[in-house]
C-alpha cells in the first residue's frame, strides 16, 4: 500500500503514461493481495479495501486507454493523412451525460 501512495504522488505530479501504469499496477496488487486474504480471513476490511481501489482504478484505466491510443496514433498516423486527423480530433470520446 505504501507503494500506491509513491506511486500516487508520481502520477500527480504529471499525468504522464508511466507514473499513472505505474499506479495502476500498484493499486492491482493491493487489489490482488486482498482477494487473497479474502479467503484466510474473512474481515469485511478486505473487502473495503478492493472496493476502495476500484474505485480509482477504473477512471484511471480510462485515462490510460485514452493515452495508449494517442500514443498509437502518433506512431502510426501520419500528421496529414485525414483519417489520422478525424481520430485525433475526436479522441477521447465525449461521453453523453
Amino acid at each position: 500500500m505504501q507503494r500506491v501512495l509513491t506511486e500516487l504522488d508520481s502520477a500527480s505530479a504529471s499525468l504522464a503514461p508511466d507514473p499513472v501504469h505505474d499506479l495502476r499496477v500498484a493499486i492491482r496488487r493491493c487489489r490482488s493481495i486482498a482477494e487473497g486474504f479474502t479467503g484466510i480471513d474473512s474481515d469485511r476490511t478486505w473487502k473495503k479495501m478492493r472496493k476502495a481501489g476500484k474505485q480509482i482504478f477504473v477512471p484511471l484505466g480510462r485515462l490510460r486507454d485514452s493515452q495508449v491510443m494517442i500514443d498509437w496514433l502518433n506512431k502510426l498516423g501520419s500528421p496529414d493523412d485525414p483519417a489520422t486527423k478525424d481520430l485525433s480530433a475526436n479522441w477521447p470520446k465525449k461521453s453523453k451525460s
